[in-house]
Order: structure tokens, then C-alpha cells, then sequence
């Protein structure tokens, strides 16, 4: 459990093995998350600029009530990937490897040019 949880901060592993140790249907509470997070993209929708060469990555803050309803309390545009402490180091490092592997970018050769 060192490096998971620290101040406001947490690592979803840490937080899903938390909920399970309560007996709490884990993956009942990522659906609704996911579905929080879903609802807002298409709020959204129609004001973001299709972009095909490009991504972008949001940065979600969610609460999770005593009756396991999520609340979202804010998307960040472009979240911080500022790496403060050693729980910001694991979680940010994964992430950055994540996103790559997800966009797949083509391989860039500058002599190419």
C-alpha cells in the first residue's frame, strides 16, 4: 500500500481493493464512473473540434457518495503531468505509456523530411 494513497490523492488499485475488503461491488461502482464520464463527453459533444491528427487527455476529479453514486467535480482539459511525489511519479508514468500505446502513433523519421 506505500505510494498508493497520499493526501487528496489515491491509485485506483488502491481505491477498488479498499471498496472490495468492504465488500462493495467494485465493478458495479466503475460502471457508474464510466457512465458519468460517458454522459459528460456527449454533453460536450457538439463543442469540440474534430482534430484527426491529434488527441487530447482529460483529467476526471470524481467523488464517490456514501451510497456509492459518483459526482463529478470537475474535467480538466489539460491535467497537470507534474510529477510532485512518488505517487504522482507511479500513477503519471503509466499514464503517459498508456496514452501512447492507445493513439499509436506512426513512427517519425526527421530525415524524412
Amino acid at each position: 500500500e506505500i505510494h498508493e494513497a497520499g493526501g487528496t490523492k489515491l491509485s485506483l488499485t488502491y481505491l477498488w481493493r479498499r471498496l472490495a475488503s468492504q465488500n462493495i461491488d467494485v465493478e458495479a461502482v466503475k460502471k457508474s464512473i464510466q457512465v458519468l464520464i460517458l454522459k459528460s463527453l456527449v454533453c460536450c459533444d457538439e463543442s469540440m473540434t474534430n482534430q484527426p491528427n491529434s488527441f487530447e487527455l482529460f483529467g476526471y476529479d470524481v467523488f464517490i457518495d456514501e451510497t456509492l453514486r459518483p459526482w463529478l467535480i470537475e474535467v480538466n482539459a489539460s491535467p497537470s503531468m507534474a510529477q510532485e511525489n512518488q505517487l504522482d511519479s507511479k500513477i503519471k508514468r503509466k499514464l503517459v505509456a498508456d496514452t501512447i500505446r492507445l493513439v499509436d502513433p506512426v513512427p517519425f523519421e526527421r530525415a524524412v523530411l
